[in-house]
């Protein structure tokens, strides 16, 4: 089985998918549902900002070529 692991620094996304109703995150969620079928474990985890500098660094580099 593979393993995801979907990290934010945003505390308030993390707990708000994993309460209901999750409106907001519905397309994301229907995503990863449809994922979790192919034996893909998902797990959500809040890093701190500091803690993930390189995700970070990556998401602003692949903004600016938008």
């Amino acid at each position: 089985m593979s393993k995801v692991y979907v990290v934010s620094d945003c505390l308030e996304v993390i707990r708000s998918i994993s309460e209901k109703p999750r409106h907001q995150y519905l397309v994301v969620l229907n995503d990863i549902e449809a994922i979790k079928k192919h034996s893909v474990k998902v797990e959500f985890r809040h890093e701190s900002q500091p803690c993930n500098f390189d995700a970070d660094n990556l998401a602003c580099k692949f903004a600016s070529t938008l």
